[in-house]
């Protein structure tokens, strides 16, 4: 007997992939005439049957065609047609997804009930369809950082449809055709000439400017004929030697998100790790599969996965990880990269996995893999999926960093916009925000991140549900150079920020001592921080010991740097203390702690902690 199936999904890696990510691609729909995902099969006989596939979520995205009849079988040359949205009984045809995607329409074959599905026919037969925006609104123009004076400044510009927001998507036009023209502040600027898209383009370009200026500039962008249609870029730093913060480098990265390898999500880690570098521009990114099964996760094979960051990284260009996501029921959920996972042959894994192996508590798994090039990041710790516990352990070199704020959400504190909220949030007072647990003596530097299900890290894509923000955080780092080596020494040494996915800069040094240090002094904390974005921001505040807000401005302007000294301090004491600015158009920057031992019997200097301490649970 032979059976057909059309599967929407992907090829990876010889694999069919099928694409079960809910309300996006729509799951087809064979009883109902009038439902818009409604599909049928035409062919010339009347002895097959039309089924999907039973065995679990994936089945939704399939249609399967079998004989009725042993004696009747296909013959060669014989014509069977798909018709996906049958619109002719009153459906209003299949809606495709609503969002920045690609998918395939995959046919496979299978002998016997005792054989596994294969692919048809050759890999690039099958079509392919891709949706994104559709009208021009803006344009996101992504710019370098920081640079130094006489280099060039890589930009690259997205055409997007929707404005940037927290409540809705904004997705890139992949046929955009248009003219763009750039201008900018610095007058004596070299700037590309008018450019005009090419469908090959599909949506995005890059291009080179170099400013002439010392200082922050900024780039113009818009659409030739249409000025309402523009974009600046992120600010663009070029250093002067003599600034305090200029021995760092500022590169953005991702370190949290899932394609559909990992269940419950879309596209494949090619495209991620592509879209990562193409698209949003990053400097760094790891992907990161969940290692659990059932039908969440069907296709997780580390063997595949740990090459992944050897296979896409580009020295001085793209640095890129491997990595998964730890979670267990009562520990909580954490992103893991691993500096060399090439040469990981397994990993540890709440549960049974392709090239994995078990821990199910936090406390042992940190004790497992001490001394090895890995870095687990909790993250949405305000919601009650699967519980954080912290560890008993508050200053862990395997643990350095927490997810400030992902589409869940922010974790800082319970009672602003941009809090987790409704059913499966954590009450504050409970020990589960970042603001309790740095009070609780934890050293922790902070990410942003995206937790983004469609392999799209950095972007601004909704996923469907008031719980989900449509602004994807991103991680900036500081670091001295840019290679594996001192990007990984940045996230060790948690000289990080975190923001909502706008590209906000900000610097912050306590007795000259940098983002990330722990040191002793006999001398009052004087802090000094600078903060940069195109909007104004409406609050700079300064946290000590996580809770306790001891500087506030309404400054109103895009560059805000101040001086202040903490008077209230105790000899004998220790105490951390992070900034956090807002700019108008509610975008936050976070930028980890620094932590101060002040005495007055002492004058030694220390360095970076990254010993073991264990204290109790929260």
């Amino acid at each position: 007997m032979v059976r057909l199936r059309l599967v929407l999904g992907h090829i990876w890696e010889n694999i069919s992939i099928v694409n079960i990510r809910d309300g996006h691609w729509k799951d087809f729909q064979i009883t109902n005439p009038l439902s818009s995902s409604y599909s049928t099969v035409e062919m010339v006989r009347n002895s097959f049957l039309l089924t999907q596939d039973q065995s679990g979520r994936p089945g939704k995205k399939t249609l399967i065609i079998e004989s009725t009849n042993s004696s009747d079988p296909l013959k060669a040359g014989e014509v069977i047609s798909f018709i996906i949205g049958d619109t002719r009984q009153g459906s209003g045809g299949y809606l495709v997804a609503p969002t920045l995607s690609t998918i395939q329409l995959l046919v496979e074959e299978k002998l016997n009930n005792a054989s596994d599905w294969e692919r048809a026919y050759t890999d690039s037969l099958y079509p392919t369809v891709e949706t994104g925006g559709v009208t021009l609104k803006r344009f996101k123009v992504i710019a370098d950082s920081t640079i130094k004076r006489g280099n060039n400044v890589n930009i690259k510009v997205q055409a997007l449809q929707n404005k940037d927001s927290f409540t809705s998507s904004s997705h890139l036009i992949k046929n955009f055709t248009g003219t763009i023209e750039f201008s900018s502040d610095d007058p004596n600027a070299y700037l590309p000439q008018p450019y005009t898209y090419t469908l090959q383009d599909k949506g995005v370009r890059d291009f080179t400017i170099r400013y002439s200026t010392p200082g922050i500039h900024t780039l113009v962008v818009n659409e030739v004929g249409n000025t309402s249609r523009n974009g600046t870029s992120n600010p663009t730093i070029i250093k002067r030697r003599n600034e305090w913060y200029s021995d760092y480098n500022v590169y953005w990265g991702s370190m949290h998100s899932h394609t559909g390898i990992g269940g419950h999500a879309l596209h494949t880690p090619n495209y991620a790790y592509e879209y990562a570098r193409d698209v949003e521009g990053l400097d760094f990114y790891g992907l990161t599969e969940h290692c659990t099964t059932g039908s969440n996760n069907l296709y997780f094979d580390w063997s595949i996965l740990k090459n992944y960051g050897v296979k896409y990284n580009i020295p001085n260009e793209f640095i890129a990880f491997s990595g998964y996501e730890w979670t267990s029921t009562g520990e909580g959920h954490r992103n893991v990269i691993l500096k060399n996972a090439e040469n990981w042959d397994a990993v540890p894994c709440p549960y049974d996995a392709k090239g994995t192996y078990q821990i199910t508590k936090i406390d042992r798994l940190l004790e497992n893999i001490t001394g090895t090039d890995s870095i687990f990041i909790p993250h949405h710790s305000a919601k009650t999926m699967a519980t954080m516990n912290w560890s008993s352990y508050k200053d862990h070199p395997n643990q350095p960093l927490v997810e400030m704020y992902s589409w869940h959400g922010n974790s800082e504190v319970s009672g602003t916009e941009i809090s987790p909220s409704g059913i499966g949030v954590q009450q504050y007072g409970n020990g589960f925000y970042v603001r309790e647990v740095l009070a609780a003596g934890y050293k922790f530097g902070f990410t942003s991140d995206s937790d983004n299900h469609f392999g799209q890290a950095g972007s601004n894509t909704k996923a469907n549900g008031v719980r989900y923000f449509g602004k994807m955080g991103i991680t900036g780092v500081y670091a001295k150079g840019y290679n594996r080596n001192q990007i990984w020494k940045a996230l060790q040494e948690r000289r990080t920020f975190g923001t909502t996915g706008g590209r906000l800069l900000g610097f912050f040094a306590i007795n000259k001592h940098f983002v990330g240090d722990e040191f002793t002094t006999d001398q009052l904390p004087h802090i000094k921080s600078i903060l940069i974005s195109n909007s104004p921001f409406v609050s700079v505040e300064v946290y000590r010991n996580g809770e306790e807000q001891v500087y506030y401005a309404q400054p109103n302007v895009t560059k805000f740097e101040f001086d202040w000294i903490d008077t209230n301090v105790t000899s004998g004491e220790k105490y951390s203390y992070y900034v956090k600015g807002i700019d108008e158009n509610g975008d936050r920057i976070w930028i980890s702690p620094i932590w101060v031992n002040y005495t007055t019997n002492s004058i030694s200097q220390g360095m970076p902690s990254f010993g073991v301490e264990k204290s109790l649970n929260l």
